[in-house]
């Protein structure tokens, strides 16, 4: 569980790698009973980081995004970072996300594994449309 929590220009452009918000991964398990509430992370400038993400090994099951706002456009490059701001790539059961705003790429990932049951986006705005979109097993309100 991760509450009122703030993440700004994290990482380095010289390091070769690039920063994460919350990332799930360790290919072959289960990331289950996950809540992240009150999330603040802007990762634009000189900062290309991805915001929530999570692997084409890892499966997710029961995990909530509530009131979070992430950011990682690049205003200098005028547009989007090329790492997504949102991005789910293995089977997905219960996820939900409720009240939050995510600024830059948002991607189910079905050329990965993602597969999704009981997927609800609830009163979220996404800057860019969640790709691909409408999607079986996902509930966008």
């Amino acid at each position: 569980m991760v509450i009122n929590s703030s993440v700004f220009a994290s990482g380095s452009v010289d390091s070769g790698f690039h920063p994460d918000v919350y990332q799930f991964y360790n290919p072959g398990t289960t990331a289950d009973d996950v809540i992240l509430y009150g999330v603040t992370a802007d990762l634009g400038g000189e900062y290309s980081g991805q915001g929530f993400f999570a692997g084409t090994g890892v499966a997710i099951k029961d995990v909530a995004f509530v009131n979070c706002n992430i950011n990682n456009q690049d205003p200098a490059l005028g547009g989007y970072n090329q790492a997504p701001v949102f991005q789910f790539g293995g089977p997905t059961q219960n996820l939900y996300v409720l009240s939050s705003t995510f600024t830059g790429l948002s991607f189910w990932r079905t050329d990965f594994a993602f597969v999704a049951t009981d997927v609800v986006v609830d009163s979220s705005n996404f800057s860019s449309p969640i790709n691909p979109t409408p999607l079986t097993g996902v509930t966008i309100r």
